[in-house]
């Protein structure tokens, strides 16, 4: 294949222009690597940058912090950096080879040439690096036939035990093949079902990273179905297939919600619809952030009110009380898998009437018009006067007033 022109479109080619003027400055021999590559050969938009770097890129990249304005989202335990410049994210990490003791365990990394780093990799379509600062005229670096197997849009591993080594790569592949419209290879595909259990060797945080991941993607459904169809994470197959069930919700949400993460669309959903020991399991077996577990019990919250007002005549004031302690977001996941008509409409009500009643007081007004002052006693004068505004008892300054000293008289015996 003709080497490609990989700086002549996207979004982030002014930004790797820059950065190649940066390390022509800092004297470093870069390279643009993986799936950087591998996307402008098949001609997408260069979009973010994968870089490599011979010798540690401390330096470089503190140059490129100061000079673009940088900014450091992760650097992890071997030195690799995440950086954003404006809203390019940019992969910054040193030419290295891997070496595993054991499955799905931490590789031991040493420096090594771009050729050696080519051949760590995890698919031969990502194996390819362009050197962006020759010392003299040089095509792409492609020591695993990597164009050609983009060329035939062969999606294959490097060596018989890549999938042990680091089973997400697994998943990676899948969502390769979706997304890309090719296929994984005989022979990969053979090794990946040899080592699918390897999957389960992985940690909850890496296996909820790769949930996510499959989230963000378009072809999330037809990744999902493939790896239903290959019986890969098994131990989440209830999640998944509840996800599946669920895109175009998760689609609507997202396009009213576009700065929430899908994945926690679609946890939300789905702890809808899974029994409570399920939805237990997946809050340990994933390693939730306390911000998703929050979601789901507040999803619960309000699946647990709708019951509660199919079987009982609940006050609006319960209602609104019930529903005050959950988020927008949740409230908007149960609109869209709700069915009961009646409760779909106390949740409009909610969010268009009832959640801005307040007291017509102020606070000042209340603690000198009841001699209180703020603390536990005003929070429930005011819990009293909402109750009763809502279930129409009181209206008007007075009865609010009435009311209040009432709660306070009580209060005080």
């Amino acid at each position: 294949m003709q080497q490609p022109s990989l700086l002549t479109s996207g979004p982030a080619t002014k930004t790797l222009r820059e950065i190649i003027e940066v390390a022509r400055l800092s004297d470093v021999d870069i390279y643009l690597v993986g799936g950087s590559v591998r996307d402008n050969i098949i001609g997408l938009p260069l979009k973010d940058l994968d870089l490599v770097t011979l010798g540690k890129p401390d330096h470089f990249v503190a140059n490129i912090i100061a000079k673009l304005n940088a900014k450091v989202v992760h650097c992890s335990q071997y030195g690799t950096y995440k950086l954003t410049i404006g809203d390019i994210h940019v992969d910054i990490c040193m030419s290295r080879t891997e070496h595993y003791l054991k499955a799905a365990g931490k590789p031991i990394i040493r420096p090594a040439s771009i050729v050696t780093d080519m051949h760590r990799r995890d698919f031969s379509i990502n194996a390819i690096a362009l050197p962006l600062l020759p010392r003299e005229p040089t095509a792409l670096i492609d020591p695993t036939e990597g164009l050609a197997d983009i060329k035939s849009k062969s999606i294959k591993v490097l060596h018989q035990n890549s999938f042990r080594d680091d089973p997400t790569r697994m998943i990676r592949a899948i969502r390769y093949e979706q997304r890309l419209a090719f296929k994984i290879a005989p022979t990969t595909l053979k090794l990946l079902l040899r080592d699918r259990d390897h999957v389960n060797l992985l940690p909850a945080n890496k296996l909820r990273k790769l949930l996510d991941d499959i989230s963000r993607e378009e072809q999330a459904e037809s990744i999902i179905n493939r790896i239903l169809q290959l019986n890969l994470l098994s131990s989440v197959s209830n999640l998944l297939q509840s996800f599946n069930k669920h895109h175009s919700s998760v689609r609507s949400i997202t396009a009213a919600k576009p700065r929430v993460k899908s994945f926690n669309i679609y946890l939300g959903i789905s702890s809808w619809h899974l029994t409570s020991q399920q939805v237990s399991r997946i809050k340990t077996q994933l390693a939730l952030t306390n911000q998703q577990m929050k979601l789901i019990d507040q999803v619960l919250t309000v699946k647990k009110l709708a019951k509660k007002t199919r079987h009982n005549r609940t006050s609006l004031s319960d209602i609104y009380f019930h529903l005050k302690k959950t988020s927008e977001l949740s409230r908007m996941i149960a609109r869209h898998v709700i069915s009961d008509n009646h409760f779909t409409k106390l949740l409009t009500k909610y969010e268009t009437k009832l959640k801005w009643i307040k007291p017509t007081l102020n606070i000042s007004d209340l603690c000198a018009e009841t001699g209180i002052t703020e603390g536990p006693l005003l929070g429930q004068v005011i819990r009293a006067i909402i109750t009763a505004k809502i279930d129409g008892v009181i209206s008007g300054k007075l009865e609010e007033i009435q009311l209040a000293q009432k709660v306070v008289r009580a209060r005080n015996g």
